[in-house]
């Protein structure tokens, strides 16, 4: 379990909870009917607050069939902005508990106690009682890749460059 001071916590929750209870959810692979998902502990925050899993982190790889999956979703989906949610209407608040999962998406599960995780089937899971709370966390989660993949395409630059480019002289004016 990851050190509650060092767990990461996107921006935008807005509620207080215990992530260290929840896993972290990543839709992999969309295959018609099944999606495959990636569920690991929940990361830590690495450098600049953005998610980080330790080397060595056990993962699983579940295979699940979408509809059923979907369904449970829509019950137990909240948005990381909880009370953002109440500003929109009814009609845009259904649809986006019933957005269809795309790769890429995730999310918080917070699996029942009773459900051992790590005894799943070969073939694709169809019954989804042990997702007992779920947070979305698709934005956030994508928008710290995305600061994730600046970060590794652009080296530093190094003082001298900055104060050049930046038109300061070598008293900093």
């Amino acid at each position: 379990m990851v050190p509650p001071e060092s767990i990461w916590e996107p921006a935008r929750l807005e509620r207080e909870v215990d992530l260290a209870e929840f896993h972290y959810v990543v839709v992999e692979e969309a295959m018609g009917d099944v999606v495959v998902l990636l569920i690991a502990p929940w990361p830590e925050a690495g450098s600049g607050g953005r998610p980080y899993f330790p080397y060595g982190v056990d993962e699983l790889v579940v295979a699940a069939d979408r509809e059923a999956l979907e369904r449970r979703l829509a019950e137990r989906r909240l948005d990381a902005a909880e009370e953002r949610l109440g500003e929109i209407s009814p009609s845009a608040r259904e649809e986006l508990s019933r957005r269809r999962l795309s790769v890429g998406d995730v999310f918080a599960f917070k699996i029942a106690d009773d459900f051992d995780i790590s005894a799943t089937p070969d073939e694709p899971l169809r019954e989804f009682e042990w997702i007992a709370e779920t947070i979305d966390f698709t934005a956030e989660a994508r928008e710290a890749a995305k600061e994730k993949m600046y970060e590794a395409l652009t080296p530093p630059v190094k003082r001298e460059v900055a104060a050049e480019l930046l038109g300061e002289d070598e008293q900093g004016v």
